[in-house]
């Protein structure tokens, strides 16, 4: 099958199983997050060629992180404290490991989860009462995302982080940043249940279209200190999951709160 056409198909798939997930009712969506959080921690740990035991005790905690974040939108607070114990048991893991990069490893055990688990949590979180949010989030990465391309294919000369990301130019990013704040300002018509107001919406496209090019210059970071092309090879020519929501994962939290603010300033 010709890459471009397994690109095609492979991807349109992907976004239809976002789509379903995110939108069909709030237990999909956090399933979804656990899904993709267990997965992308999975790939992460793998990258860095970290041990099994420990790779499948970050997962275990990855997981439980969504699940506190979907029982604290019920109101169990009580569940950020196994999450916690949880955390500091990777002190005791380490013990079990014969090794001379102690720190090493914790950090880079610790640097999964924040990276990872913590806005997937707070994914997930969101998605319980405001899911057209999340997918609102997606829709404006994956338009930040073509059109970066587009015009940074026709006219891009001026490269901003070479040795990280030789592809992307200054002319793509203002491009995809322009095309998702216009994009942005019509989300209230997709999305009217949010309430918000154009002018807002333009806020939102901001955040992605700054924050979403800056994900993925960051998980290009980690791959070239790992010295791998992709973080895994789950979606045929797209690469891992990794490499698929590494922006979402970065703007996010961003997003949460430029809408929490703009919330509080309208109250």
């Amino acid at each position: 099958m010709p890459n471009i056409l397994k690109r095609t198909i492979f991807g349109a798939l992907f976004v239809a199983i976002t789509c379903f997930m995110v939108l069909y009712n709030e237990h999909t969506c956090a399933i979804y997050m656990g899904l993709c959080c267990v997965i992308m921690l999975h790939e992460f740990m793998k990258m860095f060629k970290m041990s099994l035991l420990r790779t499948i005790f970050i997962e275990t905690i990855g997981a439980f992180a969504i699940l506190t974040a979907y029982w604290f939108s019920r109101g169990y607070t009580i569940t950020f404290i196994p999450l916690l114990a949880l955390g500091l048991s990777l002190f005791i893991i380490q013990l079990f490991e014969h090794d001379s990069k102690q720190e090493e490893h914790l950090g880079k055990s610790f640097l999964a989860l924040i990276y990872i688990a913590l806005p997937l949590s707070i994914a997930t979180y969101i998605g319980q009462t405001d899911n057209q949010l999340i997918m609102a989030t997606f829709i404006l990465i994956w338009v930040a995302d073509t059109m970066a391309y587009l015009v940074g294919c026709s006219i891009g000369k001026h490269k901003i982080f070479e040795r990280i990301s030789p592809k992307k130019s200054w002319e793509g990013a203002i491009g995809g940043f322009v095309f998702t704040v216009t994009a942005a300002a019509f989300g209230g018509y997709l999305f009217p249940k949010l309430g918000f107001e154009v002018w807002q919406w333009c806020v939102i496209g901001a955040m992605v279209g700054i924050f979403g090019i800056l994900g993925d210059f960051i998980e290009s970071m980690f791959k070239r200190s790992a010295d791998v092309k992709d973080s895994g090879n789950i979606i045929p020519g797209h690469g891992g999951l990794l490499d698929r929501l590494d922006s979402f994962i970065f703007t996010i939290p961003w997003i949460a709160i430029a809408v929490w603010i703009m919330r509080t300033i309208n109250n």
